[in-house]
């Protein structure tokens, strides 16, 4: 029993979600100040009302993450975190690698890089391979 909603949660979603969970447990629920009971046929047509709104809401949320993931791949723009590793460090990662009597620490020492991250974005047994089959 609550004196009225408002009083229960600071947001509609939260309240509809709390009002729904305490439903499906089998809780009577009773707001004071809007007159409603769950245990009446009134009360449960407000929870098959705040089911319906749960559903609306949670379709609009869809709605509206789709459209912004619309505009951000019109935008190129992509989510996550940053690469270490651009294609210009990453270019120049390869190249000194090439360069005879560079070691792969040494790359990372100079482009700041761990050597988890030089391993990660660039095939240094491969070109470290070539390096030494073309000297031979």
């Amino acid at each position: 029993m609550v004196p009225s909603l408002e009083r229960l949660t600071h947001s509609v979603r939260h309240m509809v979600e709390t009002v729904l969970t305490l439903h499906r447990r089998g809780v009577r629920f009773v707001s004071l100040k809007e007159e409603i009971d769950t245990a009446t046929p009134a009360g449960a047509d407000h929870v098959r009302l705040f089911e319906k709104l749960s559903e609306h809401m949670r379709e609009a949320l869809h709605e509206r993450m789709a459209v912004a993931r619309a505009v951000a791949r019109s935008t190129r723009r992509t989510g996550g975190r940053p690469t270490v590793m651009p294609s210009p460090k990453n270019r120049m990662a390869r190249e000194m690698l090439s360069t005879p009597g560079i070691k792969p620490m040494d790359v990372c020492k100079a482009l700041k890089i761990s050597r988890a991250t030089l391993y990660r974005h660039v095939d240094v047994k491969g070109i470290i391979a070539e390096k030494v089959s073309g000297a031979s």
